[in-house]
């Protein structure tokens, strides 16, 4: 019983070594994209969107949202869920076809933005979400390239809104 032990925590120490050094090798920096087509409105979508009040009652593992004082005349909300706490100003907004969110806070170990763009198309609209961000901690680096992936809060948040719309959304990746 006790090899078992040691051999299991052989094999977590040997896993976060490899996980660390490959994260050290990739990119701080990066980019992912994702969009999805919703037989709504552009208006419609938007109104759903920029509702951040309402945000918990849609998006899986958002617990709560907080209004906070406003940052440079741009809103600041912040997203509370499992993961902590993570505060969002709002850059741009040009209703009802882009929104450019960016993490408002130096200390976690991830930042960047968010880029909202609908565009009419057919018998709705596409929205396409566009993160440019980066990952300081390696481990992290490593988990989002080879097991979540970077676009996968991405996609998971367009299923959502799917879900929001009445609408089965099939997000796809964006090179």
């Amino acid at each position: 019983m006790t090899w078992i032990l040691i051999a299991t925590l052989a094999v977590l120490v040997l896993f976060l070594v490899v996980a660390n050094v490959a994260g050290s090798r990739l990119p701080r920096d990066h980019r992912a994209a994702a969009r999805a087509h919703y037989h709504q409105s552009p208006e419609r979508v938007w109104q759903v969107v920029t509702n951040i009040p309402d945000a918990p009652n849609w998006r899986s593992g958002l617990r709560r949202v907080e209004r906070h004082a406003d940052l440079e005349g741009n809103a600041v909300w912040v997203e509370v869920s499992r993961q902590g706490r993570m505060p969002l100003v709002f850059e741009e907004m040009e209703p009802p076809r882009r929104l450019v969110m960016r993490i408002a806070d130096e200390k976690l170990p991830f930042g960047g933005t968010w880029t909202y763009e609908i565009v009419p198309e057919g018998d709705g609209c596409t929205l396409s979400i566009t993160e440019d961000g980066f990952i300081r901690s390696r481990f992290m680096r490593f988990w989002a390239r080879f097991v979540s992936g970077y676009d996968g809060t991405i996609r998971k948040y367009l299923r959502d809104l799917g879900r929001k719309l009445g609408e089965k959304s099939a997000p796809e990746r964006v090179h």
